[in-house]
């Protein structure tokens, strides 16, 4: 049996015939027959061995050693050229590695796979057009994080180091280094997770903000022992460049070997299997280990191998946003130092790069866009359903008691008025201070009961207010409107009138009950909500049916109606619950402050996050002469693309303005960005406002652009939870 040997399989993958221009054999023996012609897309075998058996120790060893050069018949004279040496090396001297060349034109691929380092040598040989292989739909303008790699002095220790004397206590990573391979790492965890990345373009620098620390946890996971030895090695000014002559025969594997011949097919292998590759880059020579901050990791998604170069695609932490950013590596020899180009132009050398170590996580925060959606498009519906409101006074549970009194223990009254005096009588025989009807009968055989509010003394004032104080009204309705507005210019939240009257020689007075404000709570329901009540009793039952369903113990209309038109509706993400559910905080931008459009996204650019597509619109709507735009997240396709529908905002209607982010408690997710400019917008004299989620620094810190409603263009609202259907 031969010492040594080396078996290629050539694969021709080219589309074009390969003539053989020559064939050569230093050592050894041909052990197959090397073609005159490979045809298109077909795979040959041939190889070489040495010329005997082992010899005894001591004796001079022989191994193969052979070349072969095709044409690829493309009409444009190219050549391609593989060199392969497999020596004899005993084990006395070191470990056995095998030798191989490569030569191609520009426009073609040539690569090989195999061990590299066996006696018995299996080669699969590659020929093949260059085509450029990345991973699907990454780009790091959309899966890179936004902010660059610039962080605040705050220190770590790296836990592969830490049981080493005189080195495991040192912190070897000042984050103002940068934190490269925590973000590098945190990258591929959104991108495997279909996760979007968190949209922020302002460095996080707190180290207990929780995107923070998981890119921390992220780093010093990509420094295992492993790794952490890598770089040492590789970073150690007495570690050789190269590995060909004695020092290869001796086992000295140098950078352009480690990088080349190992690092390099495995980062292939990740992009080919649809995964981005991180890898560590040597940017210095060094002895202390407390220079591993001065080396890099970057993140491969592509490559594109031409000739004997491959120009690696590159997510570069330090560069956010940048598509275009390449290394441009010579696969061409081991025998030469590392020759790497990186277009960053940054003036710093690479004298060796490796895949880091990898392991999938899915810890990273996450940002719910599904209900930050959500939200946008259960307001604009709710919005547009917005017509006719009634105004009405909820009762707390603690206000009054709801009891059903028999109608002959009231005197059976006949009229709305005759009731209202009834039950006020009632109350006040009973150790209440007043009392309404809700207007519910039933009858459970003992005879009819009127249901009935009665008034705790504690949160009403009772008083006698003239007539003409309120206006000398009328009819039942406008009694109530008028001692809801005398409730409101004097302190309380809402009154009913007992439809008492007297009159003690200074005109004619009107008994009302006052309700305090702490006893209950005044909201305006849609008319649709309570089922468009139209009689007086209809109204009450209609309000008292929905304050039971809200935990209230009852409610009165205070005969107020409004009938208000909106284009569109924003949240601004406060929330609160006063005791009876969930309340949204929501804007309403009224009819003549902006214009709805449904604008096609292609012409948006067709956003995919829900940031960039505030930025589109807000690109489209101040080309168009709007101050600003926000999209309500309803989409359709009447047959001619997607369109998204769009509120643009009118010049007279908003303020535009560049907010300092350190102004606004640098808000990270997009919903603390809403509640921090809605709150800038309150205490600066406007209802309410919403970023664009523009960013900039020039100069003086981040800025974000904020888009601030003036007051008359919009009603401030809380909406129960419950009643925007959120899905």
């Amino acid at each position: 049996m031969a010492a040594r040997s080396v078996k290629i399989k050539l694969h021709n993958l080219t589309g074009f015939r390969l003539t053989k221009l020559e064939e050569g054999l230093d050592h050894g023996e041909w052990t197959g027959h090397v073609p005159e012609i490979i045809e298109p897309n077909s795979m040959v075998e041939f190889g070489s061995e040495s010329g005997g058996d082992i010899p005894v120790l001591g004796s001079i060893g022989t191994g193969t050693e052979g070349h072969i050069k095709y044409k690829i018949e493309d009409g444009k004279n190219t050549e391609c050229y593989f060199h392969w040496n497999n020596p004899f090396s005993s084990s006395a001297i070191g470990d056995h590695f095998n030798i191989f060349h490569e030569f191609i034109n520009e426009g073609y691929a040539i690569y090989h796979t195999g061990d590299d380092n066996s006696h018995d040598e299996i080669v699969d040989l590659y020929i093949d057009i260059s085509k450029e292989v990345t991973v699907p739909r990454f780009l790091p303008s959309t899966h890179g994080f936004r902010f660059a790699n610039h962080w605040a002095d705050f220190g770590y220790q790296i836990p592969a180091l830490q049981d080493i004397p005189l080195i495991g206590d040192i912190k070897f990573g000042d984050a103002s280094n940068g934190l490269c391979g925590g973000m590098v790492n945190a990258v591929r965890d959104y991108y495997e997770a279909n996760y979007p990345i968190p949209q922020i373009q302002t460095v996080p620098n707190n180290p207990n903000d929780p995107l923070t620390k998981y890119i921390i946890d992220r780093l010093l996971a990509s420094f295992d022992l492993r790794d952490v030895t890598m770089y040492l090695k590789l970073m150690s000014p007495a570690y050789a460049d190269t590995d060909e002559g004695l020092l290869h025969q001796a086992g000295q594997q140098g950078r352009a070997y480690i990088t080349i011949k190992e690092e390099w097919p495995m980062i292939k292998n990740d992009i080919d299997n649809g995964h981005p590759s991180p890898i560590g880059l040597i940017r210095i020579k060094s002895l202390n280990p407390g220079d591993l901050g001065h080396n890099h990791q970057v993140l491969v998604y592509g490559y594109k191998i031409s000739g004997n170069n491959v120009v690696l695609r590159i997510y570069d932490p330090n560069y956010p946003a940048r598509d275009n950013l390449e290394i441009n590596l010579s696969l061409f020899s081991t025998a030469e130092p590392v020759k790497a180009v990186y277009n960053t132009n940054d003036g710093k050398p690479i004298y060796a790069l490796f895949r880091t170590n990898y392991e999938r996580r899915d810890g990273f925060p996450r940002f719910n866009y599904d209900r930050f959606i959500s939200r946008f498009a259960a307001t604009n519906i709710y919005a547009s359903q917005a017509g006719k409101v009634y105004g009405t006074i909820l009762l707390k549970k603690e206000a009054a008691d709801w009891r059903d009194i028999r109608a002959s223990d009231l005197g059976n009254p006949q009229t709305s008025d005759e009731r209202f005096r009834a039950v006020s009588t009632y109350a006040v025989n009973n150790g209440y201070i007043g009392a309404f009807p809700n207007f519910f009968e039933a009858d459970y055989g003992q005879g009819t009961v009127y249901g009935t509010l009665l008034i705790k003394k504690e949160t009403a004032d009772w008083k006698d207010i003239p007539a003409a104080d309120l206006g000398n009204p009328q009819t039942p309705d406008e009694r109530f409107r008028a001692v809801n507005t005398y409730a409101s210019n004097n302190g309380y939240i809402g009154a009913f009138p007992n439809f008492f009257e007297a009159d003690y020689g200074q005109g004619t007075v009107y008994g009302t009950l006052l309700i305090k404000k702490e006893a209950a709570d005044w909201s305006d329901i849609l008319a649709s909500t309570l089922g468009i009540p139209q009689t007086f009793e209809e109204r009450f039952r209609a309000v008292n049916t929905y304050a039971g369903n809200k935990g209230y113990a009852g409610a009165f209309p205070n005969f107020f109606e409004a009938n208000y038109e909106y284009i569109g509706a924003f949240p601004n993400f406060f929330e609160a619950d006063y005791g009876h559910g969930t309340v949204y905080g929501t804007l309403f931008i009224k009819k003549g402050a902006a214009d709805w459009s449904d604008i096609p996204a292609v012409d948006l650019g067709n956003p995919q996050l829900p940031e960039e597509r505030f930025r589109a619109m807000n690109t489209y709507a101040g080309k168009k002469g709007y101050i600003g735009a926000f999209p309500n997240f309803l989409e359709a396709d009447y047959g001619q693309g997607t369109v998204y529908g769009t509120l643009l905002i009118k010049k007279e209607a908003a303020d535009w303005k560049d907010i300092p982010a350190a102004d606004l408690g640098n808000p990270q997710t997009p919903d603390e960005r809403f509640r921090a400019v809605n709150t800038y917008a309150s205490n600066n004299g406007y209802i309410g406002a919403f970023p664009n989620f523009f960013e900039a620094d020039y100069g003086q810190g981040t800025v974000y652009g904020t888009l601030l409603i003036k007051k008359e263009a919009a009603d401030w609202r809380d909406i129960p939870a419950a009643d925007l259907k959120l899905q």
